[in-house]
């Protein structure tokens, strides 16, 4: 017989269950607080790249137009200059050079200028200018005398020097390098490189610089 419920009786309450609290894991917390600083390094980045855009623009409009300096070699002077029989070079040669800084508000630093001179691609000179600091709307005129004791020169380039020392036409190649800084006020400028190459024929006796063609190239 099945079980039988008797008036009266209690009656038993089915089992409770309780739901587990869930708690926040700790990665939800960490990647709130990694866009929180991102978010904010972001915003901060933005307004540094506004101020520096705006210092830039204010510079420009108040220095404008800013112009590179202009060079020209402007003599050679030919102290010695001879071949010996055992096809060396033996010469004193002084150049001049005049750097021009026409800007009203900017200042120019050189930094060392070197000074090449080569005949028949073959250099057969050197000599350096020190440093120096050119002010605003400035003419500068250099000299740099080069000194020559001996230079073995190829046959060929010996017998073809000799021959236009004769004739009174030499042709030289001329170079200055330099390492030029722009100086606003307290501000120098990371250095960019210049180069100025001359090709100048010169007359020996008497001593004259018949022609010359010069090209400046900025290098980075």
């Amino acid at each position: 017989m099945g079980d039988q419920v008797h008036p009266g009786s209690p009656s038993i309450p089915p089992p409770a269950t309780y739901a587990k609290p869930r708690h926040r894991g700790r990665r939800g917390g960490i990647a709130s607080c990694c866009c929180c600083l991102l978010s904010t390094f972001c915003s901060l980045l933005f307004v540094l790249l506004l101020l520096a855009g705006i210092t830039i623009l204010v510079l420009w409009l108040v220095l404008k137009p800013i112009h590179l300096p202009k060079y020209s070699l402007d003599n050679v002077d030919f102290r010695s200059f001879s071949v010996g029989q055992n096809s060396t070079l033996n010469a004193d040669i002084l150049y001049t050079i005049t750097a021009n800084n026409p800007n009203k508000k900017i200042g120019i630093k050189y930094d060392n200028i070197d000074i090449q001179s080569s005949y028949d691609g073959q250099v057969f000179g050197r000599s350096t200018i020190p440093g120096f600091y050119q002010g605003h709307q400035n003419i500068t005129t250099i000299t740099s005398e080069v000194l020559v004791n001996d230079y073995a020169l190829t046959s060929t380039s010996a017998t073809t020097l000799a021959s236009q020392i004769q004739s009174n036409s030499v042709p030289l190649h001329f170079r200055a390098n330099a390492k030029v800084h722009v100086k606003i006020g307290s501000y120098t400028s990371p250095g960019f490189k210049v180069r100025v190459d001359c090709d100048v024929t010169m007359g020996v006796n008497p001593v004259l610089l018949k022609s010359k063609s010069c090209k400046l190239k900025r290098r980075s």
